[in-house]
């Protein structure tokens, strides 16, 4: 197979995982674009700029191309958007549809398309998650997810299972009878600790704090400008900017010269600055100058605005317990905890995802590789996920906030979707 298409099969493969069964249902922020158009329709521009098709470095010409022999997926006549063509189908529970793999070297981690490849032997191969010790080193062991139960029996049933090119027989077990022996301590497991939450400390979605620290957020949807003219408001800049496309939030305190404008959809920003710099546009009585923020500077302004998100959410949890117990009652309680019954479902460590789910704000489509731990309930990762699903992603975008401006929108690579974010 030529460099194009090995390239165009990692492309189908990706985009087919965000639309597929197992991230759909369950990546927010793709869910909504799906359902935000009348036909179903969802932007390539958007698909491309999670995490896992942006590593591909695609355009939306390459992806539309590569998207023509699929069978699950339907292109717009302009080629500029795709949608799912089959209905939606709801998967049996994970783990009678999984089996724990393990005999993998530690050393190094094996290629997920090799994994894929060895086990569809046996059935359709939904996602394959590596898994990662307390390190984050990749521990050796893996989950690889089926369609059916039916599927799950011929893996098990098969000898001398091995990767293309290695002599390591690996070992196939059920979920079940891995949960068993790790409990029984038969399968011992350096693995990441859960961080147990205060009631108070809650997220909205769930995610512990290394997943908010990697969430994933659309990119090029800010625009920074400098050295505008005194006496001017966030009113007058969101009127300004709003010819180019919704803003969704005005970072700017009035009589400062810098700020930044955060548009709700991929393209206003390049737009503005286009038409702005052409135009000479003075704003204050003065032109300032304007650009798209990339790469670090990009993310740094991300991550300031999480920070906030998540500085508001504790603010009214803390207003709310106040109003239920006042403002110096705190109660510690104490709660039994079975050390011997290990909840099997650990948590996620970041897209959804994928996904900005704006880990660019984190998309749960960006990763395919944590479609398994999800439901498994073991670490999982974006980035340890299926073959290039980014959940991650879950399309592991924007992030989700309770804004008194626009909310974010948010991406899981094949894991939830996350759009860079």
């Amino acid at each position: 197979m030529g460099e194009k298409s090995e390239l165009e099969d990692k492309i189908k493969r990706q985009v087919e995982y965000y639309f597929s069964d197992v991230n759909l249902p369950k990546d927010k922020f793709l869910k909504k674009k799906v359902s935000d158009d009348p036909n179903g329709y969802v932007d390539l521009s958007i698909i491309i700029s999670f995490n896992r098709m942006d590593q591909l470095k695609v355009s939306v010409e390459d992806t539309a191309k590569a998207l023509e022999s699929s069978e699950i997926l339907q292109l717009s006549e302009d080629r500029q958007r795709v949608k799912r063509s089959t209905p939606l189908v709801e998967l049996g529970p994970f783990e009678e549809r999984a089996v724990y793999v393990s005999g993998f070297s530690s050393d190094a981690s094996p290629d997920i398309d090799d994994v894929r490849k060895a086990f569809e032997a046996f059935g359709k191969v939904l996602s394959v998650k590596l898994r990662k010790n307390a390190k984050g080193e990749f521990n050796g062991t893996a989950f690889v997810e089926y369609a059916i139960h039916e599927d799950v029996m011929k893996a098990l049933a098969a000898t001398e299972l091995r990767l293309e090119g290695s002599d390591i027989v690996l070992v196939v077990l059920t979920i079940a009878d891995f949960k068993s022996k790790r409990k029984s301590g038969e399968i011992i497991e350096d693995r990441p600790q859960k961080k147990k939450k205060k009631r108070d400390e809650r997220d909205t979605d769930g995610a512990n704090e290394a997943e908010k620290d990697e969430r994933e957020f659309v990119k090029g949807l800010v625009l920074k400008f400098e050295g505008i003219g005194p006496g001017v408001s966030r009113e007058d800049l969101r009127e300004i900017y709003g010819e180019f496309g919704v803003v969704a939030w005005v970072d700017f305190s009035r009589d400062e010269a810098d700020g930044f404008i955060r548009f709700a959809e991929l393209g206003s920003a390049e737009k503005a600055l286009a038409q702005l710099k052409e135009n000479k546009k003075e704003i204050g009585g003065k032109v300032p100058e304007m650009s798209v923020l990339q790469g670090e500077p990009e993310k740094e302004f991300w991550d300031n605005v999480f920070l906030q998100q998540e500085n508001r959410r504790k603010r009214i949890d803390e207003r709310k317990r106040q109003k239920r117990f006042g403002p110096q009652k705190r109660f510690k309680k104490k709660r039994k905890r079975d050390r011997d019954e290990e909840d099997f479902e650990e948590e996620e460590e970041d897209e959804t995802s994928d996904a900005v789910h704006p880990k660019k704000t984190k998309f749960a489509s960006d990763d395919e590789d944590n479609a398994g731990e999800d439901q498994a309930g073991n670490d999982v990762s974006k980035d340890d996920q299926m073959y290039s699903g980014d959940p991650d992603a879950t399309s592991k975008t924007g992030a989700s906030v309770d804004e008194k401006q626009d909310a974010v929108p948010s991406t899981t690579d094949e894991g939830q979707t996350k759009p860079n974010a």
